[in-house]
């Protein structure tokens, strides 16, 4: 009798086991990579915070103009209407910096010494005009300018922002400016 071969069988579970070990690896990567991605999306929600830092600083701004405004402002309706103004965009910032959750941690110090300098040169007009005894021509249309910028600022800031919080804050402070660049330009000077 002659031996007869058998080839040997191959173990068709080993041969099977290693490429769904790896279909397996990779769909587990890739289901885990899409919700590392679709979290990452969902937590991205916009922060203007240099658009809210040069807004905070506008808002300064406009509270050492009405400061000058108040010491030297001989008109009695620009006078009444700087107490106001003072009094008011205070409470705004106080009302944007409640609504952002607080002070910024990293505030961009370029914007705040565009700002300063921007406020400096204003500061400096209008003790030059104290000084000529055309204090009120001046502060006024200073003012309005300034107005101006700080709505200007409050639009983008409410534009890029996502929280609703900010967007109700921006929207009431914008409606505060709003009321007081209208009152300024009805007083004659």
């Amino acid at each position: 009798m002659e031996p007869t071969f058998i080839p040997p069988v191959a173990n068709r579970r080993a041969v099977r086991a290693f490429p769904f070990k790896i279909l397996w690896v990779v769909i587990i990567v890739a289901v885990l990579g899409m919700i590392a991605a679709g979290m990452m999306l969902l937590s991205r929600v916009p922060s203007p915070t240099d658009e809210i830092t040069r807004l905070e600083s506008k808002l300064l701004t406009l509270i050492d103009i009405t400061a000058e405004g108040r010491k030297n402002s001989k008109n009695p309706d620009v006078s009444k209407a700087t107490a106001d103004i003072n009094l008011i965009v205070r409470s705004d910032l106080d009302l944007i910096t409640t609504a952002t959750g607080g002070k910024n941690p990293k505030p961009n110090t370029t914007i705040i010494a565009t700002e300063k300098t921007d406020s400096k040169e204003a500061l400096e007009k209008l003790k030059s005009a104290a000084i000529n005894g055309h204090f009120d021509q001046t502060y006024v249309p200073i003012l309005i300018e300034k107005l101006e910028a700080a709505k200007l600022q409050l639009e983008t800031v409410n534009s890029k922002s996502a929280r609703p919080e900010l967007k109700s804050a921006t929207l009431a402070v914008y409606n505060h400016l709003t009321g007081f660049i209208a009152s300024l330009k009805d007083i004659s000077l």
